[in-house]
């Protein structure tokens, strides 16, 4: 279900684990995802959050803020979610969660929506074949008013305005990380990064 992930989105997954652990949550959200971005700070995703003046640490600050330590969250609805290698770009440099600490924080029903449903959507509307940090990020901030949003609202940040910029980013390099891995020749994998352009350039444009 999650082989279609390119390497840096396993990275994000696996730094996103160790910041519940590292924050004693008993939880694994959509703080520790967006920190996570921050954190692998790939060629897309993390630049724009730089900008924005987003650093790791100032989003520690407000999660700790935000939500208490061990917190006892309603496990209604949440759902354990363990990483492994078996996606093609994963091998090596996933190690196995099965039997770490890290795997024990249930995923929080937003994050799941987030990996599961929007991330993807972003994906496939893109056109691109693996789920990259940039979409994870777009799925976040399309997930709704969650703990990352509350963070980022409390830094000043206008996530209206950070999703254009994600936008503009991947438009302007629309060659990001396997964006279009699957086309067979040059020619082809040319028309899928300008149709890739195109449709993060309509993606900016004001929804009527």
């Amino acid at each position: 279900m999650y082989g279609d992930l390119t390497d840096r989105a396993c990275r994000v997954i696996l730094e996103m684990q160790g910041e519940a652990f590292l924050l004693d949550h008993d939880h694994t959200g959509t703080e520790h995802l967006l920190i996570a971005i921050v954190e692998v700070n790939d060629d897309a995703a993390g630049p724009v959050l730089n900008h924005f003046g987003v650093t790791a640490e100032r989003l520690r600050r407000e999660v700790r803020a935000l939500v208490n330590p061990g917190i006892d969250f309603d496990n209604e609805g949440m759902t354990t979610f363990v990483i492994g290698a078996s996606g093609p770009d994963e091998q090596a440099s996933v190690p196995d969660l099965t039997d770490s600490v890290l795997s024990d924080r249930e995923f929080t029903p937003r994050l799941m929506k987030c990996l599961t449903r929007l991330a993807r959507f972003e994906t496939r509307d893109l056109g691109d074949d693996h789920v990259g940090p940039e979409h994870l990020l777009l799925g976040l901030l399309r997930a709704g008013n969650g703990v990352a949003l509350q963070a980022l609202h409390n830094l000043g940040v206008d996530t209206s305005e950070l999703m254009r910029a994600v936008y503009e980013k991947i438009a302007d390099d629309p060659a990001a990380e396997d964006a279009t891995a699957s086309e067979p020749n040059e020619e082809e994998r040319q028309a899928a990064l300008e149709m890739r352009q195109e449709r993060a350039q309509s993606r900016m444009r004001p929804e009527d």
